[in-house]
């Protein structure tokens, strides 16, 4: 029985008002708003009924676990109490919630109310490549409709923010803003106020631009004063206090000089203030002053001059003359926004024809329906809504929602000081002014707190706490982190909560890396790494005990308890994967997912580029090398010769010998793939080129090309068809087709350490946390483009004139910068808070400089360190030296091992072939090498004798069907072997057992234009055997095996002797196979040309094919198969073999 904390019980019960409640990390929110639920639903005198929820949260696997733990506990009610009928039935209709991502809610609007905005209810999703494709093609046409009316506006735009004339910059310009302002649910009206706005009147600081400078002077100020402040305590009681007293009164005046200034608001008087400062130089020191006391005095100095100039430049030049600046900017401005909503225009219109929309257009149309009338449907349906991390709305969420809302049935439950998706458009004002709301008018709404944390030792929540407190306000952070705000110690699980052990530790690392005595320098990630991986050691070694929730008992730490952290890890997880890993710890990352970087998959990644354009001679040489082919070093350079290209000398070589052999059998190989791809979807060449090749199958990692054959499949529904676009996939930084990637690629590790990056461990908690790179700076580049834009201020741009090359900041662009700047760092300080409190029992903060600033006001940080160092007074702190990292990386790299031959990679064949090609070695068993990796039944079937030539038999299947163009398909004739694939596949397609059902009958038809086809499938239905297909207990419809076998039993259907006995692997696709009563049947489908009575002649020419399939089917799946019948369409005639 759970019991819940006095807060919980608020947010589970209180009813009849809009409700916002604001969960800390760890607080059981999701637990508590699914309890809400079952309070509800469990409530037979509300009568609310399950279709009568609508739950939103932002992930569908969030959705399903919501869905799921509802039902769960409804099953526990009527575990609990049968007879409770009424329980029972909202648990049997649990399904009929909606519980559902809030854009999946969206689709179902649109899809119910499609008429209402006269849309197609029949419309696909699209893919965000083929989004960003129809984007790019809609913006092409806007600039080819404004050059060919020569529209001088647009010429100076393009001037003006493509940096000269260049469209690259402008169409990603462009493509930015657009899917930004879209989260906007009236962004039409928002882009065009916004350009009228840049126009300034005299009175500068009554504009938007202008009270947001103003508003920032104070801030800057009082940043000063406390550098000062600081700087008169720190030396307060040293001779060198007295010395510099005069200088820091200074100091102050003209600070408070500033701010008398701004009384007046007058934006001249400020800039001749601001450009009169001017800072007298410090008094010589005195011979007997301490160096460090001088340094930091003069560090304090330095920072006060940067933070006065960075406000004179704010003021770069007198009103009037900004006041013209403005009117020059408005109408590029304006162009500019004119092209965007043309641009916008063209691809809604280009979407409309291909039936797509995008996860923007779900939001926009879902209102437009409500708006149009069926707010009310839904506003009757839903008596309860409940949102959950409700920090992450955006505005256009935040208007559907308030659309359906009865004003009093809206539970949303978030921690804004989670809030790190603010480039997807999070908007955290909307939280932070709903929760002002209900402070001040409770009518409106009731705002709760749960501040329990049940996930983390009192150890790393007093540590959170300490920092946070210091550092994070309303200004800085958007949330007073004061006693409300505090996590407060909630679990109970945990013993010897007074063990240091347990204590948070910083480790500051002090090296200069070039003059650590190791062999190679290493850099400032390497070391890090190298320190992280002796801290896992030691811990591991320690056996800190864990506390395991599924064992409900401690036990010692494992890798798998632990998770490296940081910011961004597609820079670095590789490097810190590699080093752990040669450490001994087993470690992966998002990024080294045994993806590009493991042999087997960058080989077949080097295959299909080299299959794209064969005229890439590092990927081809990389094939050439796999053990598939086994190229050695000596064979490039007989191939290569003078030739430029690789490729060219393989296509061109002409030398008898063995060399030429191998060289035509991987041109075969090659040739048919890339004639396979260009005819056949992504996914059917990613399979055929890796079964072709053979990688597949000499590979030891299988299950890895598996799952890269399923990122393909994946790839192709997501819209991507062709090799192309699937390589541009492979190669994108995007991240979330990097998540894509990584969720299929990525193995379940058992012992393993985990490096992830902070927004991926969101709602994840480890009993290990490390956070790592906590000097890395923070990234401030979207405050950088020439126009940038914010919900609040609006566009802000430099000032350039394209016709005199001035180029300066300008006042639009500085009051946005301000206002990014403060959001960015905002957001990274709650980036901080997400990635502190993941951890359960022990949190490692690491970070590397080699000279770090003790003292940084918590508005000028420039790195997570900024806020670390100065408030971890309750953590274990450690300082490492350059002789410190340098004995940790020599003893946990002492015990590697030189390599020997013995250790050499086996598939580097080209070392031993080069070996015995020095030795004049001849390889007795030739011949095996020329045998196949994998052979068809097909092929084998072909033999009759020895004498059959054998090259024959290593001419691989090659594909005959190809896509023709329509124009080519009208006049030619299809050939018998085009016919016969056609024949199989529509086999293969159609529900054989539908085929007595004339609806399906009829269904076939609209389909199948050809009579010939039809007539044959009309037949088939006529004969005995489609009556055992009716009545089998099972039937498989082109069952493909794969069969090893020794190579005697290749020799006994072509009488070729081998030298020595291995395995070779069979592949086969039998047509059809049924079972009945535990027995198979084997039925192979033929569109040979074959006369009436001549059926059982013809079919004993397959025999020894049927007898093969007999067999797999006897060996791989254990059923005896006692009738192998042909079906010859021709005659619609069906001969059993066995009965021959």
């Amino acid at each position: 029985m759970v019991k819940w904390t006095n807060q919980q019980i608020k947010a589970i019960k209180t009813l009849n008002t809009n409700i916002l409640v604001s969960a800390a990390a760890g607080s059981g929110k999701t637990a508590t708003l699914i309890e809400r639920i079952i309070n509800i639903l469990s409530d037979e005198k509300k009568n609310v009924q399950c279709e009568n929820l609508l739950v939103t949260t932002f992930t569908n696997a969030a959705a399903g676990e919501i869905r799921e733990r509802i039902r769960r506990s409804l099953r526990e009610k009527v575990q609990d109490n049968p007879s409770d009928l009424y329980i029972y039935k909202q648990y049997r209709n649990i399904d009929r919630a909606t519980i559902s991502t809030l854009h999946s809610f969206c689709s179902e609007v649109i899809r119910q109310n499609a008429a209402l905005i006269n849309i197609d209810p029949g419309f696909s999703v699209a893919d965000k490549t083929v989004a960003d494709k129809f984007l790019l093609q809609a913006i092409n046409t806007v600039y080819e409709q404004n050059l060919s009316n020569k529209d001088a506006d647009f010429n100076r735009l393009l001037e003006t923010f493509g940096y000269g004339k260049n469209f690259n910059a402008l169409t990603d310009l462009i493509t930015s803003v657009l899917k930004t302002v879209k989260s906007y649910p009236d962004y039409h009206e928002w882009l065009r106020a916004s350009a009228k706005n840049t126009l300034i009147g005299e009175d500068i600081f009554s504009s938007a631009y202008g009270k947001q400078i103003y508003d920032h002077i104070p801030e800057k100020t009082d940043i000063c004063k406390r550098y000062i402040d600081n700087m008169q305590y720190e030396i307060s009681d040293t001779p060198e206090g007295e010395h510099y007293k005069a200088t820091l009164e200074n100091d102050l005046k003209i600070i408070e000089g500033i701010e008398d200034t701004l009384k007046y608001k007058d934006w001249d008087r400020l800039k001749n203030c601001l450009d009169a400062i001017r800072f007298p130089n410090l008094p010589q020191k005195k011979k007997d002053f301490e160096e460090e006391t001088v340094n930091a005095v003069k560090a304090y100095r330095t920072k006060l001059k940067k933070a006065v100039s960075a406000l004179a430049a704010l003021f770069y030049d007198y009103s009037d003359n900004i006041i013209k600046d403005c009117r020059f900017m408005q109408r590029p401005i304006e162009k500019f926004v004119e092209t965007v909503l043309q641009a916008d225009d063209v691809y809604s219109k280009m979407k409309v024809k291909a039936k797509l929309i995008d996860y923007a257009d779900m939001e926009h149309m879902a209102l437009r329906c409500l708006k149009s009338g069926a707010e009310e449907i839904y506003r009757e349906k839903y008596k309860y809504i409940l949102i959950d991390e409700y920090q992450d709305f955006n505005y256009i969420q935040e208007e559907i929602i308030n659309n359906i809302s009865r004003g009093d049935n809206v539970f949303a439950v978030g921690d804004l000081k989670q809030s790190i998706y603010r480039f997807r458009n999070a908007q955290t004002a909307i939280f932070r002014d709903k929760s002002e709301e209900y402070e001040d008018d409770p009518s409106s709404g009731t705002k709760l707190t749960l501040s329990y944390n049940f996930r983390s030792r009192n150890a790393i929540l007093k540590y959170v706490n300490d920092i946070f407190t210091d550092i994070m306000t309303e200004q800085l952070g958007e949330v007073d982190y004061n006693e409300d705000e505090e996590l407060k110690y909630g679990s109970k699980q945990y013993e010897n909560e007074t063990d240091e052990s347990y204590r948070p530790t910083v480790i500051k690392i002090c090296v200069d890396h070039s003059e650590l005595e190791t062999q190679d320098r290493l850099s400032d990630v390497e070391i890090e790494a190298y320190v992280i991986a002796d801290e896992i050691k030691q811990l591991i070694d320690s056996k800190l005990l864990i506390y395991d929730s599924k064992l409900k008992t401690s036990r010692p730490v494992r890798l798998s308890d632990i998770v490296i952290l940081m910011r961004a890890v597609s820079n670095y997880g590789d490097k810190y994967t590699e080093i752990l890993n040669k450490c001994g710890i087993s470690a992966y990352s998002e990024v080294s997912i045994e993806f590009l970087s493991n042999k087997t998959i960058s080989d077949l990644y080097a295959l299909l580029n080299v299959v794209d354009n064969p005229y890439q001679d590092i990927y081809l040489a990389q094939i050439l090398k796999n053990k598939a082919y086994n190229f050695n070093e000596c064979e490039f350079a007989l191939i290569k010769k003078d030739k430029s290209d690789l490729y060219d000398a393989l296509v061109s070589y002409n030398e008898e010998g063995k060399l030429q052999s191998k060289i035509q059998r991987f041109l075969e190989d090659f040739h048919d793939i890339r004639k396979f791809s260009r005819n056949n979807t992504v996914e059917k060449t990613v399979y055929y080129a890796m079964t072709k090749s053979g990688i597949y199958y000499v590979s030891r990692e299988q299950d890895l090309l598996k799952r890269f054959y399923v990122l393909a499949v994946e790839c192709y529904k997501k819209g991507i068809d062709d090799l192309y676009g699937f390589l541009d996939f492979l190669k994108s930084k995007d991240k979330h087709e990097l998540s894509v990637i990584y969720d299929i690629m990525r193995q379940n590790k058992d012992n393993t350490v985990n490096i992830m990056s902070i927004h991926k461990s969101k709602g994840l908690e480890f009993p290990v946390v490390i956070l790592a790179g906590s000097t890395r700076p923070f990234n401030f580049t979207d405050a950088q483009g020439r126009l940038i834009i914010d919900r609040k201020l609006g566009i802000g741009s430099d000032y350039i004139n394209c016709d005199n090359k001035t180029y300066h900041k300008h006042i639009t662009k500085n009051a946005l910068s301000l206002s990014m700047q403060k959001q960015s760092l905002s957001e990274e300080m709650r980036v901080l808070y997400v990635a502190l409190t993941r951890a359960k029992e022990k949190l490692i903060i690491t970070g590397i400089d080699k000279s770090f600033d003790e003292f940084v006001i918590e508005q000028e940080a420039k790195c997570p360190f900024d806020w670390i160092l100065p408030n971890s007074y309750s953590a274990t702190f450690k300082t490492l030296n350059e002789k410190d990292c340098e004995n940790i990386i020599r003893n946990l790299t002492e015990g590697e091992v030189a390599e020997t031959v013995q250790a050499r990679d086996l598939n580097d064949a080209a070392y031993y072939q080069n070996i015995l090609a020095k030795t004049g070695f001849e390889y007795p068993y030739l011949e095996e090498t020329r045998l196949n990796r994998k052979v068809t039944v097909t092929e084998l079937s072909k033999y009759k004798s020895k004498r059959y030539d054998i090259d024959d038999f290593y001419n691989r299947y090659r594909v005959q069907t190809h896509k023709k163009p329509m124009f080519m398909q009208k006049d030619s004739k299809i050939s018998a072997a085009q016919k016969g694939t056609i024949m199989h596949k529509i086999m293969a397609s159609i529900d054989l057992r539908q085929l007595n059902n004339p609806e399906y009958i009829s269904y076939i038809k609209s389909k199948i234009t050809e009579p010939e086809y039809l007539n044959n499938i009309l037949a088939f239905i006529g004969t005995p055997l489609f009556n055992d297909i009716c009545e089998a207990d099972a039937i498989y419809q082109e069952k493909v095996f794969f069969m090893p076998v020794n190579t005697s039993y290749i020799s006994a259907y072509t009488d070729d002797k081998y030298q020595s006995e291995h395995e070779v692997l069979l592949q086969g696709v039998i047509d059809c196979l049924i079972i009945k009563d535990g027995y198979a049947t084997i039925v192979d489908y033929k569109t040979d040309k074959v006369e009436k009575g001549n059926e059982k002649e013809h079919a004993l020419r397959y025999m020894k094919q049927l007898d093969i399939y007999s067999e797999a089917v006897e060996r791989i799946m254990g059923i005896k198969v006692t009738r192998k019948i042909i079906h010859f369409f021709e005659t619609n005639t069906n001969v059993e073999l066995n009965l021959l």
